[in-house]
């Protein structure tokens, strides 16, 4: 297996293969591993050990909480994406994605996504870096300012429809998930009654916010930045970036909808 182990939680020294677009560099508390972008290169954690028989890991998490299980993730890249399965007992929420033990695997997008077990008292965090097109892991940004939260401006149309579509999102469940379409358009047609809305009509608005945003330089909001099948991802990556990354939608959108007529 192409994989290099590292102690302690920093980068990998920064040399080949691991600045090559598309490696892969894992991260815990204690330890750290990378791969190479290579078809079927596979990457562990969990609370096991490198090189310990019966289940290893290559990056160790949770080392003395037993909910954590001794293999609990599993990273294998295939057709140029970096996939993500949890192999263990307890859900690993992936970003603003929970992924359920033994479900569909989640493709990993270029960045650090943060992967977090959760136990009784305790939240486990792992990074998950893949390197982008230019290679190399994000340089540290010790001495620099922190930067603004940025929000998205969204018309009056636009804020309604997609405060109805990603209300579960403002009410903060952690497994929210768009309104279904057509619950979504029966909600819009009642609160606006005048306004001639369905299911074509709504789409087109949340259509031309996810191409805007895309423009600008949001990943996850067309076809061509996901693998198949998508299902609702774009739909649900536009909620998370509003409603969740930045604060372009809030609360005060879900009390506007629910104090409406």
């Amino acid at each position: 297996m192409n994989v290099a182990h590292f102690e302690g939680a920093g980068a990998p020294p920064r040399k080949r293969p691991w600045t090559a677009p598309g490696a892969l560099v894992v991260r815990a508390l204690g330890n750290a591993a990378a791969a190479a972008p290579v078809e079927g290169a596979m990457l562990r954690f969990g609370r096991g050990r490198p090189g310990d028989p019966g289940k290893p890991v290559d990056v160790t998490v949770g080392v003395d909480d037993t909910k954590v299980s001794r293999q609990h993730g599993l990273l294998v890249h295939r057709s140029g994406w970096w996939h993500l399965s949890n192999t263990g007992r307890l859900p690993i929420e992936v970003g603003n994605h929970v992924l359920q033990p033994n479900g569909d695997a989640v493709p990993l997008r270029a960045g650090v996504t943060s992967a977090l077990i959760s136990t009784a008292d305790r939240r486990h965090l792992v990074e998950l870096c893949v390197n982008g097109s230019e290679g190399a892991s994000p340089a540290p940004a010790f001495g620099l300012h922190t930067a603004p939260g940025h929000v998205w401006r969204l018309d009056e149309r636009e804020r309604l429809v997609l405060a109805v579509l990603g209300q579960e999102y403002l009410r903060n469940n952690p497994r929210a998930q768009p309104l279904a379409r057509h619950q979504a358009a029966a909600q819009l047609a009642e609160l606006r009654p005048g306004e001639d809305w369905d299911v074509r009509k709504m789409d087109r608005v949340v259509e031309a916010v996810r191409l805007r945003l895309s423009g600008q330089g949001v990943f996850g909001l067309v076809q061509s930045d996901l693998p198949q099948p998508i299902g609702n991802l774009l739909s649900h990556n536009l909620l998370t970036e509003l409603a969740v990354t930045t604060s372009s939608l809030t609360s005060a959108d879900l009390m506007r909808l629910e104090g409406a007529d």
